[in-house]
């Protein structure tokens, strides 16, 4: 697999860093998480600061864990790509959130945008590897991201909650959008790429430098 640079990840550091600070504060996390309530009364915010906080340490380490190393593979090859995932992911949350899920009243977590960071490095990894097995195996990761999102949507199943608070349940519809605007932006840069090639193909003369003797 090539184009790994020797290029710090700072964007990812600064999300799990900042993450990591905010969700230690439970006074901070309390003026941060989403309430509908708060936010149809006019704290918009809500909807984007709550995934940068976590209902418990154990929540904190599992979703920031998958956003650093996620995040991170990504930033050292693509650092455009990193940032797309990740702000396409957490308005896309928001919006599946807010938009979609009547019911919820009351919402945090990073997964979101873990799972758009991860969808996004593994379909890297299958556009990208020289490894007809390692490809085959980023597929496969996104298919089983998107298929236990889906169970747990729409037939109710629990498959899993590592880390949550007492009481608490994973919002399946966070994963699904999330993994959705991972997927658009590889879609989008494998799309530019498309579009360098064709016109390298339609245009092959030599390009001579200007001022040449």
């Amino acid at each position: 697999m090539t184009g790994v640079s020797t290029r710090v990840p700072w964007l990812t550091t600064l999300f799990v860093a900042l993450a990591a600070s905010l969700s230690a504060s439970p006074a901070v996390s309390d003026a941060l998480v989403y309430r509908r309530a708060a936010v149809e009364a006019g704290e918009v915010w809500r909807v984007f600061t709550a995934q940068w906080v976590h209902g418990s340490a154990s929540m904190a380490f599992a979703d920031l864990a998958v956003v650093a190393l996620c995040g991170g593979f990504l930033e050292r090859r693509h650092r455009g790509l990193a940032l797309g995932a990740a702000v396409g992911g957490l308005l896309a949350v928001a919006l599946a959130v807010h938009g979609t899920q009547a019911q919820v009243t009351h919402f945090d977590g990073s997964s979101g945008v873990a799972a758009a960071l991860f969808v996004a490095a593994a379909l890297w990894i299958a556009l990208r590897s020289g490894s007809g097995r390692l490809r085959v195996l980023s597929i496969l990761a996104v298919v089983g991201i998107f298929a236990k999102a889906a169970l747990e949507q729409w037939a109710g199943w629990q498959l899993t909650g590592v880390g949550l608070p007492e009481g608490a349940r994973v919002l399946p519809a966070a994963h699904l959008a999330g993994g959705v605007a991972g997927a658009c932006g590889v879609a989008w840069i494998a799309r530019g790429r498309g579009r360098e090639r064709t016109r390298c193909a339609s245009d092959p003369s030599p390009r001579i430098a200007a001022g040449a003797a």
